[in-house]
This record gives C-alpha cells, sequence and structure tokens, in this order.
C-alpha cells in the first residue's frame, strides 16, 4: 500500500513497466500485494495508449466502475459466506440438542420413557383438539405443557402449593 504512491509517480514521469529485471520478470509481475498491481490496472486504463500493456503482462485495465462491481461483488460472496456459516452453525446446534436429547432419552428408565411417550401423546392429542399448548399456572406462570396440571374452579396450576 505504501508503494502505490511512488508507483504512480513512477509512472507519471515515464518510468516503462514493459522493461525486465535480470530475471526476466516485469514489474507488474514482482508485485508485492494487491493494490499496488491494481494501481497498474488504474493506470491502464487512465493512459491506454502510453505503454504496450501486454508486453508488460498488465492483463487489463481497471476503472472506477469495476472497482465499484468488484467490491460489491466480494461484499455479496462475504455476505453469502457468513449467511451459510451461520446456517451450518445452527445446523451444528441443533445436531448437538438431538445427541443431548438422545443420551439423556437413554439414560430414563423404560418407565420413565413410558411416561414420556404419554406425554407426547397427549400434547399430539391437545394439538389436534386445537387446545393451545402454552398453558401456564395462573399463580407462578411456568409452562404447563406435558405436566398433569391441577385444576381448581377455572385456573390451572403447576402444583398443589401454587
Amino acid at each position: 500500500a505504501a508503494q502505490c504512491p511512488v508507483l504512480r509517480l513512477l509512472l507519471h514521469a515515464g518510468s516503462d513497466p514493459t522493461l525486465r529485471d535480470r530475471g526476466g520478470r516485469t514489474p507488474y509481475s514482482v508485485c508485492a500485494d494487491r493494490d499496488t498491481r491494481n494501481e497498474f490496472h488504474r493506470f491502464m486504463a487512465r493512459h491506454p495508449a502510453r505503454f504496450n500493456y501486454p508486453l508488460a503482462q498488465i492483463p487489463a485495465p481497471l476503472s472506477s466502475e469495476m472497482e465499484t462491481l468488484r467490491a460489491d461483488r466480494r461484499r455479496a460472496q462475504k455476505t453469502a459466506r457468513r449467511a451459510r456459516e451461520k446456517e451450518r452453525a445452527e445446523e451444528r446446534r441443533k445436531e448437538e440438542e438431538e445427541e443431548e436429547e438422545r443420551k439423556r432419552y437413554s439414560t430414563l428408565s423404560d418407565r420413565e420413557k413410558r411416561a414420556v411417550a404419554a406425554e407426547g401423546r397427549l400434547a399430539q392429542q391437545r394439538a389436534s383438539d386445537g387446545a393451545s399448548l402454552t398453558d401456564r399456572c395462573w399463580l407462578c406462570g411456568r409452562s404447563l405443557q406435558g405436566q398433569v396440571p391441577f385444576h381448581y374452579l377455572d385456573y390451572s396450576f403447576c402444583t398443589t402449593r401454587c
């Protein structure tokens, strides 16, 4: 990045980018970073007839419109990559939760497994009847899903203490 102003000055002063070093390399081919290479491209766009750019191995000019298109494309790719990473993280989290649930279920006794199955059937039946699965204890607000609630008058409670 610090070489860009120097390169710009040299090119405007008439330094020939087609000259090669002892190894046969052009200045463009030995550029250390993208910014310096882009400076060659920009100069080529501003001064198309000044040098023999194919001989200097400079592939194509770079206008400001092309730079904005590249930046937009990179930004879109970065956004898409972040979205994919987020989806993968969500999938991993779901898989970990499922694995944890499987482990928890495998440690249950047969009686507890039957109770969980009965609670699931009860929840399905309540859902098909149109009843709300988000019933809550009238006093403490705890969810009554998966529990047998205690009813008093028209109120449902999670325990007899509530």
